[in-house]
């Protein structure tokens, strides 16, 4: 017998700890050891016995899990390398304008937060990312350093400019619109439980700094 996540829940392991969160409902939430450690020998793809069974049934009774005969090992819920650089606000570099645009974009991000789901927040910044042009290297590394600038320089003035998720999807609207790929990553540390979210290309932190980025493990990445 076979399992499988229902749609809209993504898991990891953070020391030791399986941390969920339900996209839906904007939720996190861990299990009972005895639960952990059977949906963690599920994932590992050791046969599951009666007992394991029992064991799941938190998982099973919410219909977090779903019994799937097809179902053939699991693939990792978040692929996305681990940050290893950051990118620094360079002193000498000048942002021309995009202060107000930062500024503009947190306010729209703010507003917007309000009003969304995290559901469709999630959807919205796939689409936006489908619709990417796709600029050479250096083009990339002139402007996301502007980018950066700006939004540093702005903090001071820029509503909700401490909440992680407002933050950093306003940051991406800015890079967007200047055709700049990036993506958005939500991570977890289990003990005591935070969550934190910042902005990434490839395994370069892009607003946040990389020593704190680096204590929480990926559940989300779009």
């Amino acid at each position: 017998m076979g399992f499988r996540l229902r749609p809209g829940l993504t898991y990891c392991v953070s020391a030791g700890h399986t941390i969920f969160l339900d996209v839906g409902s904007d939720r996190y939430f861990g299990l009972p050891s005895e639960t952990d450690a059977a949906f963690r020998a599920v994932i590992d793809g050791v046969p599951i016995g009666a007992l394991e069974r029992r064991k799941l049934h938190p998982l099973l009774s919410t219909g977090c899990l779903v019994e799937d005969n097809e179902r053939r090992g699991w693939r990792p819920p978040v692929s996305i390398p681990g940050c290893r650089s950051e990118l620094r606000d360079d002193a000498d570099t000048r942002h021309r304008g995009l202060g107000g645009r930062s500024i503009a974009a947190q306010c729209r991000a703010a507003m917007s937060s309000r009003r969304s789901t995290l559901e469709r927040t999630f959807d919205c910044l796939r689409l936006e990312r489908s619709r990417l042009r796709r600029a050479g290297p250096d083009v990339d590394a002139r402007e996301w350093r502007r980018i950066r600038s700006a939004f540093d320089r702005t903090k001071v003035v820029r509503p909700l400019a401490d909440r992680c998720l407002v933050s950093s999807l306003a940051f991406l609207d800015v890079a967007f619109s200047r055709g700049l790929d990036a993506r958005l990553v939500l991570g977890v540390f289990a003990a005591p439980f935070s969550a934190h979210c910042w902005v990434q290309v490839g395994d370069t932190v892009m607003n946040d700094r990389l020593d704190y980025v680096q204590s929480f493990t990926p559940i989300v990445a779009i």
